[in-house]
């Protein structure tokens, strides 16, 4: 009888351990599936799309529970629609960020305070970490709400071509206001004798990049920070008059209307012009639109009377993760791998910023 007992007893085993089995091999599905992350990544250039998606397969090799969905959209498009996820609170959870909406949006609890990821990483001493104060400073707060990943500035594009042809010495960091002036009097020419002005001393034409270099250049401001109103200290509208008489008095600089033929940034390396402040980001335009009928070199943007020298306008353009992001470990280890060792092997080199890890 007990043998007979026994028997049953290990046929019944039998014959559910399939079943056992089975679920159990489901259970260890449904842990699978729910380790599997998705970050959702938006970025603003378009022009960096293939090096993303470069960095984003390395990204995935190395961290095979993670997966990155980018979205790549051109500057103009990417801020109107991420101002209406941010009001809709549906932000992805890594996207760009403007050194300009840090403050805002740190403050309307749109971001994710990555003080306590920082404090606890130990990679951040291999980043500029100057960087990373100076987006607190622009926050407004005692934190962190947005990670570097790359160092854009302004400078002065000239051409070397037309300075030999002038017989003038390049510009170097001891230039000052007087001898940017002279030498675009003596760039400003009449190639062809027809009283038309055919080669431009200067080009600008009021974008932020072409104005505000000259004012902290000059130790001026434009906004006073109390009210956050524009109200150009002293200085600042002594950089405003000089700009406006390149133009207007000096002639030495085209109006917009008179380079409407060419997009902003193509009048330099076209040869429309002998010079040209605006971001380090256009090192990459100006190799291709130039190739190789042109010269050109870089120099710091000159001295205004009331400068020392020390002043280089210039920000960090950041990474930043949504305040409601469901992963928000992922979405810093996607993060800080995106700044640090993927920008050192795919971003940041192609004449565009520099990385904040170097």
């Amino acid at each position: 009888m007990k043998k007979m007992i026994l028997m049953c007893m290990i046929v019944s085993l039998l014959l559910t351990a399939p079943s056992v089995l089975f679920a159990g091999g489901q259970n260890e599905a449904v842990v699978e599936q729910e380790e599997q992350i998705t970050l959702q990544y938006w970025s603003w250039d378009p022009d960096m799309k293939g090096r993303n998606e470069s960095l984003i397969a390395a990204f995935e090799a190395e961290n095979p529970g993670i997966s990155v969905e980018m979205t790549t959209l051109e500057p103009n498009e990417y801020w109107t629609k991420i101002r209406i996820m941010a009001n809709q609170k549906k932000l992805p959870d890594v996207f760009n960020l403007s050194s300009g909406y840090v403050e805002e949006w740190s403050k309307s609890n749109l971001l994710m305070d990555l003080g306590p990821m920082i404090s606890s990483s130990d990679s951040m001493d291999d980043f500029y970490f100057n960087l990373f104060d100076g987006v607190k400073d622009l926050s407004g707060t005692d934190t962190y709400y947005a990670f570097p990943y790359a160092l854009v500035t302004t400078v002065l594009y000239y051409n070397m071509d037309m300075f030999d042809e002038a017989g003038l010495s390049y510009p170097d960091s001891s230039w000052d206001w007087d001898d940017f002036l002279q030498a675009a009097k003596a760039l400003t020419r009449d190639l062809d004798g027809n009283g038309t002005i055919d080669q431009w001393g200067y080009w600008f034409y009021g974008r932020y990049a072409h104005i505000e270099p000259w004012v902290y250049a000059n130790n001026g401001r434009l906004i006073d920070r109390q009210t956050m109103q524009f109200a150009p200290d002293a200085q600042g509208e002594r950089a405003l008059k000089f700009l406006t008489d390149l133009v207007l008095k000096h002639q030495v600089a085209p109006s917009k209307k008179e380079m409407s033929a060419f997009r902003q940034q193509d009048v330099f390396p076209n040869g429309a012009a002998a010079m040209f402040i605006d971001g380090s980001w256009n090192i990459d335009n100006n190799r291709i639109v130039a190739g190789d009928t042109i010269r050109w070199g870089i120099a710091e943007v000159p001295v205004g009377p009331s400068g020392d020298g020390s002043i280089t306008y210039g920000w960090p353009d950041s990474l930043a993760i949504a305040s409601n992001a469901k992963h928000p470990e992922a979405a810093w280890k996607f993060m800080s791998y995106a700044a640090g060792q993927g920008s050192r092997s795919i971003w940041s080199w192609p004449g565009r910023s520099r990385p904040t890890d170097l």
